[in-house]
């Protein structure tokens, strides 16, 4: 028992005189200089740091009418078919006569116009007249019939 008292009033001391010895070190090795100079530097650092500027910009994207995406789809790609343009009728030819009624071929045409179907007698003042082959061709393409099969 006194044995282990011993070690253990040894070991405490040579605790408490490794502290000594540590704090001694550090306030003979101290030089308030040196954090002076680290804190002034980082100072300086941190007031030449800008935060950075953000500007929104709005554009205005036009918005395409079923019939002119319709267009721009048989433009980038001829092979595929309508996709925004409603397919009436049973048949192709319905949905041929269906489009020049209804003016599909007529970039012009607003959204509304689009969604009304004239499955009558195909109109044969369109097709003969100056705007012909642009109405035979588009349609065409949207019935998918002719070249266009």
């Amino acid at each position: 028992m006194f044995n282990f008292i011993g070690r253990l009033i040894k070991r405490t001391i040579q605790i408490v005189a490794g502290l000594c010895i540590l704090f001694v070190a550090m306030v003979f090795f101290y030089n308030p200089a040196d954090t002076n100079t680290v804190s002034k530097t980082s100072t300086t650092i941190e007031k030449k740091i800008e935060e950075p500027k953000v500007e929104v910009v709005k554009v205005e994207v036009p918005t395409l009418t079923l019939v002119e995406k319709a267009h721009k789809q048989k433009l980038d790609n001829s092979r595929m078919f309508s996709t925004h343009l409603p397919h009436v009728g049973k048949l192709k030819g319905d949905d041929f006569r269906n489009c020049v009624n209804a003016r599909y071929w007529d970039i012009s045409i607003s959204d509304s116009d689009v969604y009304k179907t004239d499955l009558g007698p195909l109109n044969g003042d369109i097709l003969n007249g100056p705007n012909g082959k642009k109405a035979m061709d588009f349609c065409s393409w949207h019935a998918r019939i002719g070249k266009y099969q």
